[in-house]
């Protein structure tokens, strides 16, 4: 009955696991196309000022336009992305439930014991 048991318990736990491994994937992947969004919209809102500039013609409601929308989308980065689980060596920021930081590895809390 011991080995039915910790069969049950090992496969919950891959399952489980599997879970994790899954929601972490699908966060980074969100994260990284609005990190995609923001490099857009900088590499944009750099060509407008500097066009303008060259045309001595600067328009800063249209540069503050696109402020507002890297910040909205920062916003939006951070929400994907709870500050709470900033590691504690390297300052990145990592998914809520990862354990192990994905930029320098070091542990994030303290792993459950089995």
């Amino acid at each position: 009955m011991a080995f039915k048991d910790d069969f049950f318990r090992i496969t919950d736990h891959i399952k489980q696991k599997s879970e994790e491994f899954i929601d972490i994937a699908q966060t980074k992947i969100s994260a990284s196309k609005i990190e995609y969004e923001i490099n857009k919209k900088k590499n944009q809102l750099g060509d407008l000022v500097y066009n303008q500039y060259k045309e001595n013609n600067l328009d800063s409601e249209a540069v503050a336009e696109l402020c507002e929308e890297i910040k909205q989308l920062e916003i939006q980065l951070k929400a994907q992305v709870p500050e709470e689980n900033k590691c504690k060596q390297c300052n990145s920021v990592n998914p809520h439930n990862a354990k192990f930081c994905a930029h320098c590895g070091a542990v994030l809390y303290e792993l459950e014991k089995y």
